[in-house]
């Protein structure tokens, strides 16, 4: 009876760490998303406005396709450019990689201290 009463113990203290972690990473984090949409939906505004024959779906498109490679890591920057005259140009070897050998070390060495031994 004693072990059930400590693995019930247990059991709501985990459960009360977790919703309190919850409403602070919330209060926290929740303006800051806020103020992230806002800034974001002001920018596509102020596009529209400026360049109205671009269609809606197209900016879409294209924002997806940058938010798909910021979450693996690449971002604009690294594959485009402006040269001295102001055109576009496409860098074609990036000046910076996310996956060289001291980053990928780096994700090793995190991964064997959280998880535990390979």
């Amino acid at each position: 009876m004693q072990r059930r009463w400590r693995i019930t113990l247990l059991f709501l203290g985990c459960l009360t760490y977790l919703v309190l972690g919850s409403v602070i990473f919330s209060a926290i984090e929740g303006k800051n998303e806020d103020t992230t949409r806002t800034t974001l939906n002001n920018s596509i505004m102020l596009f529209l406005n400026k360049h109205p024959t671009v269609p809606f779906e197209d900016i879409v498109e294209l924002l997806q396709c940058i938010k798909d490679a910021a979450d693996q890591g690449v971002s604009p920057d690294m594959i485009l450019s402006r040269n001295v005259s102001a055109e576009w140009q496409r860098i074609e070897k990036p000046i910076r990689k996310n996956w060289d050998m001291a980053n990928a070390f780096f994700f090793s060495a995190t991964v064997v201290t959280t998880i535990g031994r390979m």
